[in-house]
């Protein structure tokens, strides 16, 4: 079962929006692919996810587990689009670095 991220309404495995409330359900499945990879997502904004990988705990291969993560959204998303028979357009990206991962956890710990 998927929980809606908008209502909390579970709706059956294989639903691409919550029976209650309409909205798309693709958010909960970013975050199993993410989880699968071995990163958290950090929070939804709107339409968009951030995740980030090796927080708090780091591995070698984070920004590879990142990247795999990305394409396998992007695999799922153009899937999604042919299962509903809907164009849909969407950009991926990865940010990688220190300085970005420090700024990450200065602003957890606040």
């Amino acid at each position: 079962m998927l929980r809606c991220q908008s209502c909390g309404r579970e709706s059956p495995d294989g639903f691409a929006f919550c029976g209650a409330c309409g909205a798309a359900l693709a958010p909960e499945e970013i975050r199993l692919i993410v989880e699968r990879h071995g990163g958290t997502v950090e929070k939804f904004i709107g339409d968009a996810a951030r995740a980030v990988f090796g927080i708090p705990l780091a591995h070698e291969d984070d920004a590879l587990r990142a990247v795999r993560a990305v394409a396998e959204i992007r695999e799922r998303l153009t899937a999604l689009g042919e299962e509903l028979a809907v164009p849909l357009s969407f950009r991926t990206g990865v940010n990688t670095g220190d300085a970005w991962a420090r700024e990450l956890l200065d602003s957890l710990s606040a």
